[in-house]
């Protein structure tokens, strides 16, 4: 199920931010926004592949729409 609830997402992201925190101390980097967008671009990718195989599992065809 996608819809796990609060706690479980509270914990989730703050769990992620100090993943973050430690790559950034263990690597001595500071925080960059460039770094942000490039994840943040990877991760929609990888849940817009997902859907198009949910789709097709199921006999439908996604297709890319101007938002």
């Amino acid at each position: 199920s996608t819809q796990r609830g609060t706690k479980k997402a509270i914990k989730a992201i703050a769990r992620k931010i100090a993943v973050v925190y430690y790559h950034m101390v263990k690597n001595k980097n500071s925080f960059d926004k460039k770094q942000l967008k490039v994840d943040t671009a990877r991760q929609e990718a990888k849940r817009v592949a997902f859907l198009k195989k949910e789709a097709a599992k199921y006999g439908y065809a996604l297709k890319n729409v101007a938002a």
